[in-house]
């Protein structure tokens, strides 16, 4: 598992997570059905997103988003 831990949704240095070569969608009807079932929160407040059975992504909310952070994760998704 991969770990971030400083991502930055905003500005002029704003962070992308590029998954578009992961053809992660195929085999979903859209995003949000995907998201349900492949991306959870940890223990610690972090979202954990698997891209497959063996690779996995964890993004720390080192900006105390708390419930907001999922949504602020996910608009930074490039599929």
């Amino acid at each position: 598992m991969d770990t971030i831990t400083d991502i930055q949704g905003f500005g002029v240095h704003r962070d992308q997570i590029d998954v578009s070569d992961f053809d992660i969608l195929a085999g979903y009807v859209d995003r949000e059905s995907w998201q349900e079932e492949n991306v959870s929160r940890g223990s610690d407040g972090s979202v954990v997103i698997r891209l497959s059975n063996s690779q996995r992504i964890s993004v720390l909310d080192h900006q105390e988003r708390g419930d907001s952070f999922e949504e602020y994760v996910m608009d930074l998704f490039v599929f």
